[in-house]
């Protein structure tokens, strides 16, 4: 099982690679129509991406901001959740759930 407190607690250089392997894998899920990941994460992503983005060289920061935009652009995820992303690492807190 996926662990959310595990993720917002490692480097940022983890978080950043992790966040490219949420793309791949909320791709697949998409394209397979199984949303069980995308369900389960949804939750936590908004916060695991900005506890990453927090911690962040600037360089990273421009890195992980790309991917929220490839997470927008093939709608990734539910528009709200997609707002709380973007508003998180804007520095407006928002909560989810």
């Amino acid at each position: 099982m996926f662990s959310a407190r595990k993720f917002l607690d490692s480097d940022v250089g983890v978080g950043l690679l992790m966040a490219s392997a949420i793309v791949e894998v909320a791709q697949q899920s998409k394209a397979r129509r199984k949303d069980d990941f995308l369900i389960a994460f949804s939750p936590v992503i908004a916060e695991a991406t900005a506890t990453a983005y927090k911690g962040a060289t600037n360089e990273v920061q421009q890195k992980l901001r790309r991917v929220v935009e490839v997470w927008r652009a093939r709608q990734i995820f539910e528009v709200p959740i997609q707002e709380a992303i973007e508003s998180r690492i804007d520095g407006t807190i928002t909560r989810l759930f």
